[in-house]
């Protein structure tokens, strides 16, 4: 072999070896579907817990920060809307506006005034500044005529609604077909029976003088030293409220 032909072969060696020395630096195109390292598209949504509207889940808790009367209330969800609460399948007489007797049985409407304050009480010692869960129907729509929310209450375990007409703090809201109507219609029938809260006033025109007659004066757990007392007071006496979940215990809290 010649010498330019060695050095040629040497030459084409050299070039080979330093070839496959060469890193490949192109990077691999990213693979449809898999996350993305870019930071500025991240999702700027604010979590509610319950939809933009603070309505698309089946339950949510939120805080009660004022009660308007017994049987609504306003809200502020955790990341600080506000909204209004009308409870569901319940209906209290009303404090800012006049009662209907007729709604309530035909009761006179100076009780029926004792008895709305009474409700919006009751509503206040329970859950005013309290975390409540709130749950919705199926069966009805969402918000209502005033664009209102429509929902059951709970406290814990505590049906809020179902307690109100239970203690006869209001009547069974008829023109509706929620699903736990039937439910409220037997616990509505049986305070109606005890005359438990509201279904204790008497008939009559508001100017009769058995109308006039004041009710007895509301009673809670900090008017007795014992749970014994006030359970006493509670199986002679009804729509006080002592009996805050319904297990027909009065004032657990008490000693």
């Amino acid at each position: 072999m010649s010498r330019r032909l060695r050095i040629l072969v040497v030459f084409l060696l050299l070039a080979v070896s330093v070839a496959g020395c060469v890193e490949d630096t192109t990077s691999e195109p990213e693979t449809p579907g898999s996350p993305s390292t870019d930071t500025d598209g991240s999702d700027s949504s604010e979590e509610n817990g319950d939809g933009q509207d603070g309505t698309d889940t089946e339950s949510n808790t939120i805080v009660v920060t004022s009660v308007v009367d017994g049987d609504t209330f306003d809200i502020r969800y955790p990341n600080g809307t506000t909204d209004t609460v009308r409870l569901l399948g319940v209906d209290t007489p009303e404090v800012y506006s006049e009662v209907s007797p007729e709604e309530f049985g035909g009761a006179n409407e100076a009780c029926l005034d004792t008895w709305a304050d009474r409700a919006s009480s009751f509503v206040e010692r329970r859950v005013e500044g309290q975390n409540v869960r709130l749950e919705y129907d199926e069966n009805e729509g969402r918000r209502g005529y005033y664009d209102r929310l429509l929902a059951y209450a709970y406290l814990d375990d505590v049906h809020l609604n179902y307690q109100l007409v239970r203690q006869g703090y209001g009547r069974v809201y008829r023109d509706s077909e929620f699903r736990m109507k039937d439910d409220f219609l037997e616990a509505e029938g049986t305070a109606q029976e005890q005359e438990r809260g509201l279904w204790g006033c008497e008939s009559g025109p508001t100017g009769s003088e058995e109308a006039q007659q004041t009710p007895e004066e509301d009673m809670d757990c900090s008017d007795f030293e014992t749970q014994a007392e006030a359970q006493e007071f509670h199986e002679t006496h009804s729509g006080h409220g002592l009996d805050g979940d319904g297990d027909g215990i009065a004032c657990e809290s008490l000693p």
